[in-house]
């Protein structure tokens, strides 16, 4: 059988051995899987751990002797099936970290939470103040213990923000307003929008919160500076939550 696949999917060269030899072996001690495999017996128990942790060999032990088997080789999909999730997770950071070239577009649309907290991670590392415009009952629900954390973060490294909430999330209001970096008023009720609007420094991004979370990232002085002057009219008509 040709290894590479084995080690193409996470496995080293000696655990692609041992897992073969096991396999054909149905249950061994060391010795019987060291001649098989003709890894080192230096190398063995090492080698065994390595496929234990990746939940491929069970450790068998009766009156103290221990053996060892192969698992299913169906869980070997496992592996591949973990290593793509894995990538999924970091894609939306990897797309914002991506510099723009001059010549592309400066307007990306994202779909789903992952890529959303990515970007909240995103203007944190700019480290400018932040406005926002909007605070449906969504959102919150969906970020859940995200947002508590991020704004944990965002207190810790002493970035402001100033937030104008939906009338509708008024107790999330108050209590964000007594976080320290944190200013917040609320419009009243026939401004609510599922729609929130984030300003950092030359960038928008506009989150629409019903169904699948979907947003359109800017990178443009001039639009941020327009949806900044757009923020601080609606700021000076918003008021304190009561």
């Amino acid at each position: 059988m040709d290894m590479k696949v084995l080690t193409q999917v996470g496995l080293t060269e000696n655990e692609s051995k041992v897992y073969l030899a096991l396999l054909q072996l149905g249950k061994a001690n060391i010795g019987k899987i060291a001649e098989k495999s003709r890894v080192h017996r230096t190398n063995i128990y090492e080698t065994i751990k390595g496929l234990e942790k990746k939940g491929l060999v069970n450790l068998l032990e009766v009156e103290g002797v221990k053996s060892y088997e192969a698992v299913d080789p169906e869980n070997l999909m496992d592996l591949v099936t973990k290593k793509e999730e894995k990538l999924k997770a970091i894609i939306p950071q990897l797309k914002l970290s991506r510099k723009l070239a001059p010549q592309k577009s400066e307007v990306h649309v994202y779909e789903g939470l992952e890529a959303f907290k990515s970007l909240l991670n995103h203007f944190l590392d700019l480290g400018k103040p932040r406005l926002v415009i909007g605070g449906p009952p969504g959102a919150l629900r969906l970020l859940g213990d995200f947002l508590k954390t991020y704004h944990e973060k965002r207190v810790d490294l002493k970035v402001p923000i100033r937030q104008i909430y939906n009338f509708e999330s008024m107790e999330r209001a108050k209590y964000l307003d007594s976080l320290p970096f944190t200013d917040v008023r609320c419009l009243p009720e026939e401004y609510d929008s599922p729609v929130s609007t984030t300003i950092c420094g030359d960038e928008v991004a506009m989150s629409y919160w019903k169904g699948i979370p979907i947003f359109i990232h800017i990178v443009k002085k001039e639009i941020a500076d327009s949806y900044r002057s757009y923020f601080e009219l609606l700021w000076n008509k918003a008021k304190k939550p009561e």
